[in-house]
């Protein structure tokens, strides 16, 4: 096991508290954790894993390689959205990392997220460069939409401010967290990210890309789909079903009448 290059548990609290959603990711988890131990920033955090009812071993599995952990185990499954409410409602951090656990972050992530939340009054929701974990090209820098809110990946590096950052690695202050309410919990999974970004920028925060550092994501390895294969977009229903409801809440509520 590496150890980690940054402090995590310190008796004065944490800065920064990492958040993953863990279902079933036995085989994956732990290369996500290790990017986080290994993050190279000189201020203490906290990493926080919700285990929604995995019947992998994943809860042992962490118990026993990652003691330092703070672990909420969940006796039923309850989704991402109310997953990720858990933690952020246990969390000591200033700010908020939520981290899937098919991404793992390039050893400059927390720092770079830091330094920029620290620069930029009001506060604001942040992410970084999405790459593909399998072939290492670059997936989007932040996501723009079109008029029904599908998400087209910006690519550009001269484009700071974008319509949503992804919720595989998303950045957040835990106040403004709270005043924007969190994750609406009956989405269950999926367009919680654009709800709280679409929020987000109606109330005058800004979302924004920071282009120096970057995260590898193996996309659709939780729910199935999400991704380009042979030129064609791999989905499922159930990915479907999730996405399509919680776009057209998300018109409905932030579209003028």
């Amino acid at each position: 096991m590496e150890m980690a290059k940054t402090s995590i548990g310190p008796s004065d609290g944490p800065i920064c508290s990492i958040c993953i959603a863990n279902y079933n990711g036995i085989g994956i988890i732990d290369s996500t954790l290790l990017s986080v131990m290994a993050q190279d920033c000189d201020f203490p955090i906290e990493i926080i894993v919700h285990d929604d009812a995995s019947t992998d071993g994943s809860v042992d599995f962490i118990r026993e390689n990652f003691p330092d952990v703070k672990l909420i185990a969940s006796k039923i499954n309850v989704g991402f959205c109310v997953s990720n409410n858990r933690m952020v409602s246990n969390a000591r951090g200033e700010y908020i990392l939520l981290l899937n656990n098919d991404a793992m972050l390039f050893p400059n992530a927390i720092s770079t997220l830091y330094k920029e939340a620290r620069r930029q009054n009001p506060p604001g929701i942040f992410g970084l460069p999405q790459y593909n974990f399998f072939t290492g090209k670059l997936i989007d820098r932040g996501i723009l939409f079109d008029p029904f809110v599908n998400t087209v990946p910006n690519l550009s590096t001269k484009r700071t401010h974008v319509g949503m950052v992804i919720g595989a690695c998303f950045w957040i202050t835990r106040a403004l967290w709270k005043e924007l309410g969190g994750f609406p919990e009956w989405f269950h999974t999926l367009g919680e990210d654009i709800f709280l970004c679409c929020i987000a920028r109606l109330r005058g925060y800004p979302v924004k890309i920071i282009h120096t550092s970057g995260f590898w994501h193996r996309i659709g390895d939780s729910l199935g789909g999400g991704k380009v294969v042979a030129n064609r977009l791999s989905t499922s229903k159930k990915r479907r079903t999730f996405s399509e409801r919680n776009k057209s809440f998300v018109m409905a509520l932030t579209y003028p009448t």
